[in-house]
């Protein structure tokens, strides 16, 4: 190792809470999007009196993207936190790390490369520790399996790519009761496709908080069998 490894369970126990706070506010939002798509005005309503009656509707699910939105600032600040020092401590064990420790904050704000570096970090962090497992001689059962970034990324994208098909179809005048439910049907996926995201995002950090747990616990370990050497020889 070239630097003792930084504790980042402190960051990771903030930003599992702050995931979990922002799951919470997309399942709600789904589920009051979903009952007001399904207690949407009757067809025979002229679009002005449409629009009265859609108008607290509209309103509570204002109330929820913003929170949602906030929540997702607070959660990108707290996530970058943590996902630095992961690869810091990823370039304490390893000096085959394919990025700076810089770039692991930097890639998400370029344009391209956010779409892409932040999962090879991901992927090269997973990799570093998983061979120091091995080098530990630790079981196949411990070693951090690929199925979480995987899944948290490709949901990442995928998101993405359908967030925005949504937003343009549910770029609406609302001149018609069709137009209206089609609305309400986007505001619906969009708060499915946050709550997944969500899922995935959460079963990530989980994963790989416990592989830094293990990775400190056998730095410690080494640590002190170097102490007890040093002892016996002076």
């Amino acid at each position: 190792m070239n630097e003792p490894l930084k504790d980042n369970s402190g960051r990771a126990s903030d930003l599992k809470t702050v995931a979990y706070i922002y799951l919470a506010i997309t399942i709600l939002g789904l589920i009051a999007g979903l009952f007001i798509r399904f207690t949407l005005p009757e067809n025979n309503l002229n679009i002005r009196d449409l629009e009265v009656k859609l108008y607290s509707k509209i309103a509570t699910y204002t109330v929820f993207e913003i929170l949602r939105m906030i929540l997702f600032a607070i959660n990108a600040v707290f996530f970058i936190l943590w996902f630095k020092r992961a690869y810091y401590n990823a370039h304490q064990i390893s000096n085959k790390t394919d990025y700076s420790i810089n770039m692991a904050g930097f890639c998400w704000f370029i344009p391209l490369m956010n779409l892409f570096v932040p999962f090879a970090i991901a992927k090269n962090m997973l990799d570093i520790s998983n061979r120091f497992f091995r080098n530990k001689n630790l079981d196949e059962s411990d070693l951090i399996k690929s199925t979480p970034v995987d899944a948290w990324w490709a949901v990442f994208i995928l998101s993405g790519i359908i967030n925005a098909y949504i937003n343009h179809i549910a770029d609406s005048d609302l001149s018609n009761h069709k137009e209206v439910c089609t609305l309400f049907n986007c505001m619906v996926a969009t708060f499915a496709l946050h709550t997944l995201d969500s899922l995935t995002y959460i079963w990530y950090i989980s994963s790989y908080s416990k592989a830094e747990l293990k990775l400190k616990e056998l730095e410690n370990n080494d640590s002190i069998i170097y102490s007890s050497l040093t002892d016996k020889e002076v």
